[in-house]
């Protein structure tokens, strides 16, 4: 019984060092994209972009295509920047709404949550598009518009919402240009 316990004691010792080998052998190298390094690992993206990491689902090279018909590298100058959403809509875009205002904020943009309807809408402001916003909603399809200061993100669902998001999200980091 002894020796068992020995040859367990060892040969856990023995993997415990060979993991650490083998996760040196098994570093990723970075994919590069307008100069940023990305690291795909467990099927989400990381990069450190203005010293700040982020995780993203998808690549920027997947979602480079995806067109944004407002400037919205201008919000960089504002002070704040309103994230909307349909009360009760079909999607359920609080994730999204909180991936935008951590880069808003990280870029010294106040994100205020806002409602694009009034029907329902908990004590917060409904946005009308006078100001710099983004509405996130349901759709029949899926889709980046403008209406004035705003950009409507629609998708069908959760993954092409995500999609859109993080197209968003790379443009005001500066990733995608």
């Amino acid at each position: 019984m002894g020796w068992f316990i020995i040859i367990v004691m060892v040969m856990g010792v023995g993997g415990i060092i060979s993991a650490g080998i083998n996760e040196k052998q098994d570093a990723v190298e970075p994919t590069k994209y307008n100069g940023y390094d990305f690291y795909e690992q467990y099927g989400q993206w990381s990069a450190t972009i203005r010293g700040q990491q982020y995780l993203f689902l998808n690549s920027p090279m997947d979602l480079e295509n995806i067109s944004i018909p407002l400037n919205i590298n201008s919000w960089l100058a504002k002070e704040k920047v309103y994230l909307a959403y349909v009360p009760n809509d079909q999607l359920v875009v609080d994730s999204y709404i909180q991936l935008l205002g951590a880069v808003l904020y990280q870029n010294g943009i106040i994100p205020q949550q806002a409602c694009a309807v009034e029907k329902d809408c908990p004590d917060i402001p409904v946005i009308n598009c006078e100001k710099e916003g983004v509405i996130l909603l349901s759709g029949d399809e899926t889709i980046i518009s403008q209406d004035n200061n705003c950009l409507i993100l629609q998708a069908t669902d959760d993954l092409k919402m995500q999609k859109l998001t993080e197209r968003v999200a790379y443009q005001i980091l500066g990733v995608i240009i």
